[in-house]
């Protein structure tokens, strides 16, 4: 699937996973694709070592003109990096 993902839209899908499901389907595969972890009671930590290129550390989160909870992220570079992987 992650083959399909890459070559339909020409860059490596960002994998979103909460730790149960990077151990278990993540850890140790899919090493060049990034990694958005959720992590809504603390600062993320992977067992092997491995960056996150996302974290979300919210799903309950306010942002002026939305009347319902959003989920607030944040991304491991600068903004400049964010652009450079197609963001």
């Amino acid at each position: 699937m992650i083959t399909r993902v890459e070559k339909y839209y020409g860059q490596k899908p960002v994998l979103y996973v909460m730790y149960p499901y990077y151990e278990e389907y993540i850890k140790g595969r899919f090493e060049d694709c990034p990694i958005w972890i959720r992590d809504i009671v603390k600062h993320p930590s992977l067992s092997d070592g491995r960056e996150w290129t996302f974290w979300q550390y919210c799903n309950r989160g306010h942002v002026e003109g939305i009347d319902t909870y959003v989920d607030l992220n944040c991304y491991s570079g600068s903004l400049e990096e964010l652009y450079a992987q197609g963001g």
